[in-house]
């Protein structure tokens, strides 16, 4: 049974907007367990286009995840999974530096009822983290994770960056479904995409992780997106994908237009910068990030204001 038969067989789809959820940390610095709940909550409600959101992703990088302890992380899935609702899927970040780790937490995700999970490129030991390193910790984390496996590439944060060519060898294997492409680069998911075609491998699902190209990229063939501006305004990136969906470019081509600015602050500003526009629209709570990412300075907190102006609170469709 070739790869393409095995992921066909996949008991989910992986489709729409997925909001990779911040944790929110009290004043104290500790983790606010019912804050994460109570935004849940509000998401399970949102509706944009008349389209709803598709799952959440918990512990991803707008999660904080890698300043959180164990114990801590296994919390904050338990809470998320019991907040959500039957019909969103759910996606843990459970990428460490080293496989052991990694396949632990996977094994814990699946077991507290995730169904996939999201693995960022091991980066410490960077001068080793080859092609050839990196193809050996996938496959070794996707032969022992009970549940699909999907690729990671941030190389802004990581600082490494798997190869459209890496990509394609390692959807050879059939635990490992996709790949959530964070570069930003446009010209590179559209390669990604068609290398993967030319090669019969075009159910291996290429995620957006940029809110700033959502258009661009659903119509370079990607169908699901992880973006950060989802946690503040997830009503206004579904009404991109509401009018691609209705073949109304025009009005995509304007809600993208829309969010523009928006998406921009996040990615500049990160974990920090959505919580902070989390913050301008209660009941949503950001709240603060843990040290060492710093509160924004007034001037930055002017400029997200700013990139939002246009969007919140209606296009944001929470409350």
């Amino acid at each position: 049974m070739g790869t393409s038969e095995l992921r066909s067989k996949l008991p989910f789809t992986l489709h729409g907007i997925y909001p990779p959820l911040t944790t929110p940390f009290d004043r104290d610095g500790a983790v606010a367990l019912d804050a994460l709940a109570a935004n849940i909550h509000l998401y399970n409600q949102v509706r944009g286009g008349g389209l709803p959101l598709a799952g959440y992703v918990v512990l991803g990088s707008t999660g904080e995840a890698s300043f959180l302890r164990e114990s801590e992380k296994i919390a904050v899935l338990e809470s998320a999974a019991g907040a959500a609702t039957y019909d969103k899927l759910l996606i843990a970040g459970t990428g460490e530096e080293s496989v052991h780790a990694t396949v632990e937490l996977s094994r814990r995700a699946a077991e507290i009822g995730y169904q996939a999970v999201l693995v960022r490129t091991p980066h410490y030991f960077k001068p080793w983290m080859h092609m050839e390193a990196q193809k050996a910790y996938y496959r070794a984390v996707a032969d022992a994770s009970p549940v699909p496996v999907l690729l990671y590439n941030f190389p802004r944060l990581m600082g490494v960056d798997l190869s459209p060519e890496t990509v394609l060898e390692l959807a050879q294997h059939p635990n490992i479904i996709g790949i959530k492409e964070s570069s930003g680069n446009l010209e590179r998911m559209r390669e990604l995409v068609e290398l993967l075609r030319s090669h019969d491998q075009q159910d291996f699902l290429v995620i957006s992780g940029s809110a700033g190209n959502w258009l661009p990229a659903l119509q370079a063939g990607v169908s699901a997106g992880i973006v950060a501006l989802a946690v503040a305004a997830p009503g206004a990136v579904l009404e991109v994908s509401a009018a691609f969906e209705k073949g109304d470019i025009a009005a995509a081509q304007s809600a993208q237009q829309r969010i523009s600015a928006a998406a921009a602050a996040c990615a500049e500003l990160g974990p920090v910068g959505a919580k902070y526009s989390m913050d301008l629209q209660p009941p949503l709570y950001g709240g603060p990030a843990r040290l060492p990412l710093l509160p924004l300075s007034a001037e930055q907190q002017q400029m997200v204001q700013q990139a939002f102006s246009g969007l919140l609170p209606a296009a944001a469709a929470i409350g």
